[in-house]
């Protein structure tokens, strides 16, 4: 759409230019114009002009394919994680690596983190082995099901602190019923409590809350839920302590999905072990 619209403002732009070059011609030529500027301006600035507008719709196609690249290819343009890879290679290892979001596997947030799993060569050649990621489940847990049974949430255990500039350049609430924002390790940046009231945006990079009701972070306890760790779950250290072990600790569920598949790697290994004479 985007293409088009260039490409129609550029065909306006020419005729405009086309229909203000021939008055320049039949008024000014006959005054004594050189017809070298004459031409110049009636063959020459159109395709320029053409040319520029080709360049910029490049350049918009270029930016819009870079941002749809997997997480991995975007670091370091895809030299990290071509680094990561010959290095283990290297060391003989066979190397997967894989885009994985925590919401496909029963964790009720949006998680996308990079899966990197290395099985040394002679083991995956010799037992037939390899790593594939888990299919993704046909059903996801909203933050309704996974704050379900949790006592309502006390003050000591939600985070206070003010409201950042950064915060407020997105929005930081979702609704009960949909996946959670991220748990960030950082207690200030954890997102809104379902409860509170929309947050409306009024600018660029700028939100604000709603209104009606009362806005609040999620607790700790409330994270620690959306991140699958059993409700009964004790966490040591002071409050910021706490959302930061939370935040940075893999899914309890997305570990246990990848857990099994490895487990049935090394069940498959065992097997035909147990079968090879001593």
């Amino acid at each position: 759409m985007f293409c088009i619209c260039v490409l129609i403002i550029a065909a306006a732009a020419v005729y405009m230019v086309e229909a203000y070059i021939h008055t320049y011609y039949a008024i000014e030529y006959m005054h004594g114009a050189p017809l070298f500027f004459v031409l110049l301006a009636k063959y020459a600035a159109p395709v320029l002009f053409l040319l520029l507008c080709g360049y910029f719709v490049f350049r918009y196609k270029e930016k819009r394919r870079e941002s749809e690249k997997p997480a991995q290819d975007t670091l370091g343009g895809g030299k990290i994680k071509d680094a990561i890879i010959a290095d283990f290679e290297s060391k003989g290892y066979v190397v997967s690596i894989n885009l994985v979001n925590a919401a496909n596997y029963h964790v009720p947030e949006d998680r996308q983190r990079i899966l990197l799993v290395g099985i040394r060569k002679d083991i995956a050649e010799k037992y037939g082995v390899e790593f594939k990621v888990p299919t993704p489940f046909s059903d996801r847990i909203s933050i309704r099901q996974a704050l379900e049974g949790l006592a309502p949430a006390t003050d000591d255990e939600i985070c206070k602190e003010a409201y950042s500039s950064r915060y407020m350049s997105r929005n930081r609430k979702r609704a009960w019923d949909s996946v959670s924002f991220t748990i960030p390790a950082m207690a200030k940046q954890v997102p809104l409590w379902p409860g509170s009231p929309d947050m409306v945006k009024v600018g660029k990079d700028l939100w604000q809350f709603g209104e009606k009701g009362s806005t609040r972070r999620l607790s700790y306890k409330e994270a620690a839920a959306i991140q699958t760790f059993p409700k009964d779950m004790a966490f040591c250290g002071n409050l910021t302590s706490k959302y930061k072990q939370i935040g940075n600790a893999v899914p309890c569920e997305l570990a246990r999905v990848v857990g099994t598949e490895l487990y049935r790697i090394l069940s498959k290994i065992e097997e035909q072990e147990s079968h090879c004479p001593a």
